[in-house]
């Protein structure tokens, strides 16, 4: 049997040493993801296959979020206002998105609506810090829509009723 601290006995990293580099290399939320990893053991070659994919997803997410945000900072529309809704929800999880506008919306938007939802379950960054002056970009899209505001801040907006 070995002894040695990183491994349990079958060389797989035991889960404390796997919680400790996926949070390190991943820069992921601490709670859910210790959860997430001690739930299985898993061997380095896993770890970093956990790794790449959480830097493809956040990369296709980061193009998809820019590919969004133009479209809603230079156009109006009811898909517009779709994208806007959807992007508050991720922003700050404080508007609603009903899954189901996902059909309604052509598919190329839909897809990059996936593609960021893909980064934001990796969380390698919040959705703000995803694009330059996410935060300044996102809140003026909302405010646009009428869906932020002063006397908005920290409340439940629907865009629908």
């Amino acid at each position: 049997m070995r002894h040695d601290y990183p491994y349990n006995h079958d060389d797989t990293l035991n889960s404390r040493t796997v919680c400790f580099l996926a949070i390190a290399a991943c820069n992921i939320g601490a709670k859910h993801s210790e959860q997430r990893l001690r739930s299985r053991p898993m061997t380095l070659a896993s770890l970093q296959d956990y790794a790449g994919r959480a830097t493809a997803a956040t990369a296709k997410g980061v193009t998809a979020l820019e590919r969004l945000l133009s479209l809603a900072e230079t156009r109006q529309s009811g898909q517009i206002e779709h994208i806007a809704s959807f992007l508050g929800a991720v922003w700050n999880g404080k508007r609603h998105f009903d899954l189901y506008d996902l059909r309604a919306l052509d598919v190329e938007i839909s897809d990059d609506m996936l593609a960021v939802l893909d980064a934001l379950r990796w969380a390698k960054l919040s959705v703000g810090d995803m694009v330059p002056n996410g935060d300044r970009r996102i809140e003026a899209v909302l405010t646009a829509w009428g869906m932020f505001g002063p006397e908005q801040r920290g409340q439940f907006i629907c865009v629908r009723d």
